[in-house]
């Protein structure tokens, strides 16, 4: 659900005309993902932006963790340009 609201976040401020680097920063900030294990894709086309946010979360948990491997979550989000 983070990586969703990021993705939403997002698009929010692509579609008003916010740079690459700030769209990352919301995406980043708002949901408290670790920038290092996060990619953020941010595509003006026409009049909609997407932003696709991929994010590499560790299973780090004792015994368990050693049976299961990291898992990228992806989600992205559409809004028309303002």
């Amino acid at each position: 659900m983070l990586v969703e609201h990021a993705a939403r976040e997002g698009v929010r401020v692509a579609a008003v005309g916010g740079s690459s680097r700030r769209v990352e920063d919301v995406v980043i900030g708002s949901a408290g993902l670790n920038s290092l294990d996060t990619d953020v894709e941010r595509v003006v086309d026409g009049d909609r932006a997407t932003v696709t946010v991929r994010h590499l979360a560790r299973i780090d948990m004792p015994l368990i963790g050693l049976a299961l491997s990291d898992v990228v979550l992806t989600a992205s989000a559409v809004m028309f340009l303002e």
